[in-house]
């Protein structure tokens, strides 16, 4: 009988571990505000700043995956590693005239984030219309 007790005890403990990124993540989860420096048609100049633009970030059911509402760039999930945000590059968009390819990084620093977002147009013969860059520190609203 103790053998069949234990036994039914195992599995318990393998499905209950502590997964260190999904705990990091989750203290991250919410809204921050902030300033962002929008920098176009290329990554060297300035074009103007948005002042006050909210990010929010939400788990998505068990997942390692993170909803971005309020995102700059098309791309609206990311995942999150440690204290590092990170939008994988990816082509959110293609149509018979153009692509998009977008990528970003953010690190967490206690309620602050700093975050970088990349976007550059393409059209389909490899051409680079424009890009845009967004960087920023925002600090999470309670």
């Amino acid at each position: 009988m103790k053998k069949i007790i234990l036994l039914l005890f195992i599995p318990i403990f393998f499905t209950c571990s502590d997964d260190n990124n999904s705990s990091n993540s989750a203290s991250y989860l919410g809204s921050y505000r902030g300033n962002i420096d929008v920098f176009m048609p290329d990554p060297d100049t300035y074009h103007s700043t948005l002042y006050n633009h909210t990010i929010s970030f939400v788990s998505i059911d068990n997942s390692d995956e993170i909803l971005i509402d309020g995102n700059l760039i098309i791309t609206n999930v990311c995942t999150i590693n440690g204290d590092n945000l990170i939008i994988e590059e990816n082509i959110p968009v293609s149509t018979s005239s153009f692509y998009a390819v977008e990528y970003g990084t953010g690190t967490f620093n206690g309620d602050q984030l700093e975050i970088e977002l990349r976007q550059y147009n393409y059209d389909n013969s490899g051409t680079l219309n424009f890009s845009g860059t967004w960087i920023g520190t925002l600090t999470k609203m309670n």
